[in-house]
């Protein structure tokens, strides 16, 4: 199983600059703005989840509608 880690500068550095490698329009977005300046409070794991779940359930009720 994958170790969550809390997200800090480093990480999202390394995130910045992993994404610009790999992806040309990315990367001028990313010189344009600058280093992400996001600061992550809280479960990082819970909110995926919601996403998720709200998600399906969105897609549900659109269905039902």
């Amino acid at each position: 199983m994958a170790r969550i880690q809390k997200l800090d500068a480093s990480l999202l550095d390394a995130a910045a600059r992993h994404l610009g490698r790999v992806d040309a329009k990315l990367a001028r977005v990313i010189d344009a703005h600058g280093p992400c300046t996001i600061a992550p409070s809280g479960d990082p794991y819970r909110y995926l989840v919601r996403s998720i779940l709200y998600q399906q359930l969105a897609g549900k009720a659109a269905a039902t509608i």
